[in-house]
């Protein structure tokens, strides 16, 4: 299917600025989920995979028993929502060759490092207790990911 190049532009300048700085991954997130979103450029059976994927990072949320996890749960979910949406984001481009292997673990790495500098700001979570968790959360999907993505990217 040819892309229009409205379109490539569009999608090149929201590579180009995610890929400044974490507070541009942040904007990117959010740009990117309205613009895949509307386009229906997820099909059923990625979303279906990607919901198994969340399930399973929020299990292992739940199995560290966090004091007053019922005010943590919404804010752990959407970091853990942000990450399965840059998985969804490079596996989009990689199906149309416009992102390389290393190019996607940057992105990786950035979208981790924001997840720890948020989940660090909340009431009662140490650097410690949030590299635990997040390390915990992506090595219960490492597998996953490789399935998805087709590449190693953790």
């Amino acid at each position: 299917m040819p892309i229009s190049n409205n379109n490539k532009r569009i999608r090149q300048k929201m590579y180009k600025s995610f890929a400044t700085s974490t507070l541009s991954s942040v904007l990117f997130s959010v740009r990117a989920s309205v613009y895949f979103e509307n386009n229906m450029m997820f099909s059923p059976k990625s979303k279906l995979y990607t919901s198994q994927m969340y399930k399973k990072m929020i299990a292992q949320c739940e199995a560290f028993k966090l004091n007053d996890w019922d005010h943590l749960k919404p804010l752990l979910a959407a970091e853990l929502d942000s990450f399965i949406l840059m998985l969804k984001w490079i596996k989009q481009m990689k199906d149309m060759d416009e992102i390389t292997l290393e190019q996607a673990r940057i992105h990786i790495d950035i979208q981790r490092n924001t997840m720890r500098t948020r989940l660090t700001a909340l009431p009662g979570m140490d650097l410690l207790k949030v590299e635990h968790i997040l390390n915990q959360c992506i090595d219960s999907i490492r597998v996953d990911i490789y399935t998805y993505v087709g590449w190693v990217l953790v």
